[in-house]
């Protein structure tokens, strides 16, 4: 079976674990088409070609880091006429340009193939979104449903949303996943005396961004009568408004933000913790899917 994904984060190595996998199966012949480069967590990613088990296939992107309005200016179409695939796995929102183009590519390049996409959006229910403008946005999904056989959904709350548009064909379920053999509890002793960490490690991990309840955690930490570090582990505009709320309120030596940790470091500074919270805030535009760190730090025996 010829397998073509298509998934705008496919060149991010730590999301590639799953093309691994499928790529055991001696039934499957899979393909992979990524960008050239994309811009994930505010950080460039540029995809290596290289790949265990499968082809890595590249194409440049237009609105790189925007994952709904983002789409292929070259190498959809060459992926699709290379491959001949019998299944074109959307890893893309059904509103995406990127949903919009592989369907609209495949009923002209590869009519045969069985079309399936991806869903993570767990919050806005009928066609409406939070992304303007909402119309066209609503005109895609429709355009999409008619024309893919199954989706996938992160989460059930994900699944409830794309019934709530009306869509009757199968979903499933299938949630985010980690490796156990690296996310695992291990010896950090010389990495936390390095850090200068002391007392009660609170870890956070993330974008930080203001719907993840940074300021929730911090005024919960300002409250608490025992020593206390706060390890934050991301990147995003609310880090300045967090550095001066530390040195306005006096306990600027108690954070640590350390903002690029490649994947293969993260168990480590996981295991620094003594408990990680994750004070997601629900909002009009967006409601936290999963939480994926909750799983990597429980997995490292940190309580969550």
């Amino acid at each position: 079976m010829r397998v073509l994904a298509v998934e705008h984060t496919g060149g991010v190595l730590p999301f590639r674990g799953k093309w691994e996998w499928l790529a055991r199966r001696p039934d499957v012949e899979l393909t992979v088409l990524a960008p050239e480069s994309w811009i994930e967590n505010y950080r460039l990613v540029v995809t290596d070609p290289r790949a265990e088990g499968y082809r890595i296939r590249t194409g440049r992107v237009a609105w790189r880091g925007y994952e709904n309005r983002g789409f292929f200016v070259s190498g959809l179409a060459a992926a699709l006429r290379e491959t001949r695939p019998d299944v074109l796995h959307l890893v893309e929102e059904p509103f995406s340009l990127f949903a919009l183009q592989g369907v609209f590519l495949q009923r002209r390049l590869a009519p045969r193939a069985q079309v399936l996409f991806y869903t993570a959006d767990n919050l806005h229910r009928g066609f409406r979104y939070p992304y303007r403008p909402s119309w066209a946005y609503g005109l895609i999904e429709r355009y999409v449903q008619r024309r893919v056989g199954c989706g996938v959904a992160c989460c059930g709350d994900a699944g409830e949303v794309m019934r709530s548009r009306g869509f009757a064909r199968p979903i499933r379920f299938v949630p985010l996943a980690l490796d156990p053999e690296h996310f695992r509890r291990q010896d950090v002793a010389e990495l936390r005396a390095r850090l200068g960490l002391r007392g009660f490690v609170v870890g956070y991990a993330g974008r930080l961004l203001a719907m993840k309840g940074l300021h929730v955690l911090a005024e919960a930490l300002e409250g608490a009568a025992f020593d206390w570090t706060w390890l934050v582990l991301g990147s995003g505009p609310e880090r300045g408004a967090l550095e001066a709320r530390a040195r306005a309120r006096g306990w600027e030596e108690r954070l640590r933000i350390v903002e690029a940790v490649p994947h293969a470091g993260v168990p480590a500074y996981l295991n620094l913790m003594d408990v990680l919270a994750l004070p997601s805030l629900t909002t009009a535009r967006w409601r936290e899917q999963f939480g994926r760190v909750l799983t990597e730090a429980m997995a490292c025996e940190v309580p969550v």
